[in-house]
Parts: C-alpha cells; sequence; structure tokens
C-alpha cells in the first residue's frame, strides 16, 4: 500500500474539523456569549468575525502546506492499512489454526512495524527512502496477504483432478483426428482441446506460483529484521549499508510478487471447461453428442 494508492485527501475540511481548530471554535462561542452580556449584539458579533477573519486566512495557507499534508496523508494511510489488516484478520482468523506458528511471526512482524517510528535513517543515505519505511509497517498485512493466498493455491490445486484432465483432452485429440476425417465439428473441438490445455498449463504454473508464495513468507519477516539491525545503533556503517541495501532489495520484491501474484489468480480459472461440438454428419445448435459424451465422461477407467 502507497500513498498513491489512495485518493487525496480532503485537507481543507481536516484542517476546519481538526481538533485545534474545534477547540478555538469552543472558545470563539464562550467569548462571544460573555462579551454578550456587557455589550449586547456587538459584543457577541465581535468573536466570531475575528474567528471567522483567522479561518479565512488559515484557508489559504494550512491546507497547502508541506507539513500539515504530510501529516494528513499518513493518518489516512495509516486507517487504511489498519482497515485492509482487519479484513485480512477476519478472512483468515478461521481458515487457519490458533495455534498455527506463523502466527508468532505475524505477532514478531506486528511489532516490528509499531517500532518502525524508532528507526532512524543515517544522514546521507539514500538507499532508503520513506515509502520502505510504509513498507515495514505494511510487513503485517502482506504476510496475512501471503498466508492467504497460499491458503487459496493449495485449495484450488485440490480442484483439478489432473489425471481426469489429461484424459479429457486425450477423448479430445481422438475426436479430432476422427473430425479432421469430416466427421464432425472441427474449430468447436479445438476451441474446447485449446481451453483444457489451457488450464493444464495454468495447473502447473500455479504449483511454482505456490512455491514463490512460501519462500516469500519466509523471506518477508527476515529483510524486515535485517532492516531494523541495519538501522538500529549497534551496526557498524559498512556492515550496515551491506545489510540494510540486501533487505530492502527482498523487502521491495515482495511488491512484485504480491502484484503478479494478484494479476494470476484474477486470471486463474480451475472449473472444468465446456466441451461443444457437432455431431458426425449433423450440426447443430447445442454441439456434438459424442463432445458432450466426452465431457459427461468420469475419471478414465482402467
Amino acid at each position: 500500500m502507497s500513498d498513491t494508492d489512495l485518493p487525496e485527501p480532503p485537507y481543507l475540511r481536516r484542517m476546519l474539523t481538526s481538533q485545534p481548530n474545534l477547540y478555538a471554535l469552543l472558545t470563539t462561542v464562550i467569548a462571544s456569549a460573555t462579551l454578550s452580556i456587557p455589550w449586547g449584539g456587538a459584543g457577541a458579533v465581535l468573536p466570531l468575525v475575528v474567528f471567522a477573519a483567522g479561518e479565512a486566512i488559515a484557508a489559504l495557507f494550512i491546507p497547502s502546506s508541506p507539513g500539515f499534508r504530510a501529516k494528513v496523508d499518513a493518518e489516512v494511510l495509516a486507517a487504511q492499512r489498519a482497515e485492509r489488516h482487519g479484513q485480512l484478520m477476519a478472512t483468515l482468523g478461521p481458515r487457519v489454526s490458533k495455534e498455527d506458528r506463523r502466527w508468532q511471526t505475524h505477532r514478531l512482524l506486528q511489532d516490528r512495524a509499531a517500532r518502525a517510528h524508532e528507526l532512524r535513517i543515517p544522514a546521507g543515505n539514500t538507499s532508503i527512502t520513506p515509502r520502505d519505511l510504509d513498507r515495514l509497517r505494511d510487513a503485517p498485512s502482506e504476510y496475512l496477504s501471503l498466508w492467504l493466498t497460499s491458503l487459496d493455491m493449495r485449495q484450488r490445486r485440490k480442484t483439478v483432478d489432473v489425471d481426469e484432465l489429461d484424459h479429457r483432452i486425450a477423448v479430445l485429440d481422438d475426436e479430432i483426428a476422427e473430425a479432421q476425417q469430416g466427421a464432425g465439428d472441427l474449430p468447436s473441438l479445438r476451441q474446447a482441446q485449446s481451453e483444457l490445455r489451457a488450464l493444464r498449463e495454468r495447473h502447473e504454473r500455479l504449483g511454482g506460483r505456490l512455491a514463490a508464495v512460501e519462500a516469500a513468507l519466509l523471506s518477508l519477516p527476515d529483510a524486515v529484521e535485517e532492516i531494523h539491525l541495519a538501522l538500529g545503533p549497534s551496526q557498524g556503517a559498512a556492515s550496515g549499508e551491506v545489510r540494510l541495501s540486501e533487505a530492502l532489495s527482498r523487502l521491495r520484491a515482495q511488491e512484485d510478487i504480491e502484484r503478479s501474484l494478484t494479476e494470476e489468480m484474477n486470471t486463474l480459472s480451475l472449473e472444468p471447461v465446456p466441451m461443444a461440438a457437432s455431431p458426425r454428419g449433423t450440426n447443430t445448435a447445442n454441439g456434438s453428442t459424442k463432445a458432450r459424451n466426452a465431457q459427461a465422461l468420469g475419471p478414465r477407467r482402467t
């Protein structure tokens, strides 16, 4: 999660509803009520006019000031981060035992994220950016997201019977061989064959993606710990720079992994693909009887 992922906050509204501004408004109301006792309406209006003038001047400068915007952006980002983390916890919690050892790793990442404000970037160090510190704060959510992705991948792998899928592809190969002799709807059979083979390839690719997720689950906590050690006061400048550079490279790679995994999971479909074709010598709108029989065919009998 980055600042660029968020819509621009309403800075003016944030200024008007900020706690100091509300206190100033309350003070103005009290002053107005107090002055109205000896001087009536004129005394009551004067504090309100001063407050309105001050608000108008402040509205010209404060919402556009870098310091104020940085503070508001940090608050919005923290709220977004907390919301995402809560959603992931609500989704993952019921699916995983409370005794799972990965919960301990998650708690460690939460501790490191909470202490990210204690880290100090050395003067002249250009290898770490404020965005990298945000990655540290995002680490607990990223870990939960990778964990949830690994569970989804394992579940999806179980939904495909590879032997049955290969059997159906073989049946289609036979159908296409017969259709090439003019005994079937060759384009429909080839389309079904292409879809099933693509499904088979995605299933094989899913295994590699799962290995990448499992590796990221191990690498992320290690990278976060290395960054904390590299920015700690006990590290020498040279060794700290090397460890920091390596840890940052691993941490930044997690975003690329998660982004590609999200795209992969969005496009991955492991549902059975319909296989439609026309019967031998008889074209119909619903496809061939033989192709429908191939689709309905269960696991290969031996």
